[in-house]
């Protein structure tokens, strides 16, 4: 923290900051207690959610090793994204069956305020300006991303072809809003600054990766299949039980 010799550097811990990078979790484990997730088969977002997480801290870590601390934003900001996605996948029967309108604006929310809430919590609210602008860019173009690709893929839609509108428009989403820092550079820099442009594809990759696993286990689990065909308007949002077998009464 500072020079042996040199005068004493004070650093205050506070149970907020010790607390905070368990917030995230806290809040989807609460979501998993919500009526529509009382089920067992509920638990299998945290598969997806943890391999996210696991790939997100070793991306931090490698950047951290060749000391591109600068870009730690990108591991904390799709992690956070993951979180926002495993909430939105336990929050999904409440925007089922409600019209396009739901889906769109109740997606694009989740999306977006979770990537900004457990970015901030995971961070303990300390990293300044540009890591909160960092996750507004992640969140904004994945929320945006994500609602566009669910009303141009309703009623036939298969979970490919969501998948193919997802990655289209995240890198059109992600071409349009960082478009205006990468003219600024040009114009400062020239024709070098062309090279920023990886950062558009980089980052849409980014953002399909921390997307798959959880659309993966829309296709592998039945429970989270069923909630997301219902989602897209495949399935009624609930379905009444079978009615009981009609027993004849016995003849007397």
């Amino acid at each position: 923290m500072g020079s042996k010799t040199g005068a004493p550097v004070y650093y205050s811990v506070s149970p907020l900051n010790l607390l905070s990078p368990l917030l995230p979790w806290l809040l989807v484990l609460a979501l998993l207690f919500a009526r529509p997730n009382r089920s067992g088969r509920a638990w299998w977002v945290l598969a997806p959610l943890l391999g996210v997480q696991a790939l997100a801290a070793a991306l931090v870590t490698a950047l951290a090793f060749v000391g591109s601390s600068g870009l730690d934003f990108f591991g904390q900001g799709f992690g956070s994204l993951s979180f926002a996605f495993a909430a939105l996948w336990l929050l999904l029967p409440y925007f089922s069956g409600k019209g396009r309108a739901a889906a769109f604006f109740g997606s694009l929310l989740t999306i977006l305020l979770g990537t900004m809430a457990f970015g901030s919590a995971a961070n303990g609210m300390s990293e300044g300006l540009a890591f909160l602008i960092a996750f507004l860019f992640i969140g904004f173009n994945a929320a945006l991303a994500f609602s566009l690709a669910t009303v141009f893929c309703r009623k036939s839609c298969s979970q490919l072809r969501f998948l193919v509108w997802m990655i289209v428009w995240l890198l059109a989403l992600w071409l349009v809003t960082t478009s205006p820092f990468i003219v600024i550079a040009l114009l400062q820099v020239g024709v070098a600054a062309l090279g920023a442009v990886v950062i558009v594809f980089v980052a849409t990759a980014a953002s399909f990766l921390t997307f798959l696993p959880f659309l993966i286990l829309s296709l592998a689990e039945p429970f989270y299949r069923a909630r997301f065909q219902a989602f897209l308007g495949q399935l009624p949002a609930t379905q009444a039980a079978p009615a009981p077998p009609v027993v004849p009464a016995p003849s007397a």
